[in-house]
């Protein structure tokens, strides 16, 4: 009878054991699958990292060109006015010339 019990004791012994042990092996794996998803997922973050800042530097580069070709047109523009403006005088000072003549040349018919 304490043979039996003894024999009963132990293999409830090497039971639990090896209950202990596939659940320590269990959690070694669990371990083992997240540190290599975690080494995964900061692989994946790092590439998304430089797909991101690749994407702001071409954003920015677009943007640069975009804003030199801008300001270009808005100096293009502006001389272009400036220019149309001197012509618009030229021709108003003519204008005044040619009135000027017609009116001394009316005056001269006058007398």
């Amino acid at each position: 009878m304490i043979k039996s019990k003894e024999r009963e004791i132990d293999r409830i012994k090497v039971s639990e054991t090896d209950k202990i042990q596939i659940g320590l092996e269990k959690v070694q794996m669990l371990e083992k699958e997240t540190i290599k998803k975690k080494s995964e997922y900061e692989q994946r973050l790092k590439e998304e990292e430089l797909v991101i800042q690749k994407n702001i530097q071409q954003f920015k580069r677009e943007f640069e060109l975009e804003h030199e070709a801008i300001t270009n047109n808005i100096r293009q523009d502006t001389l272009e006015i400036k220019r149309e403006k001197n012509n618009l005088k030229a021709e108003f000072e003519r204008i005044d010339d040619y009135k000027s003549e017609i009116k001394m040349v009316k005056d001269e018919l006058r007398e």
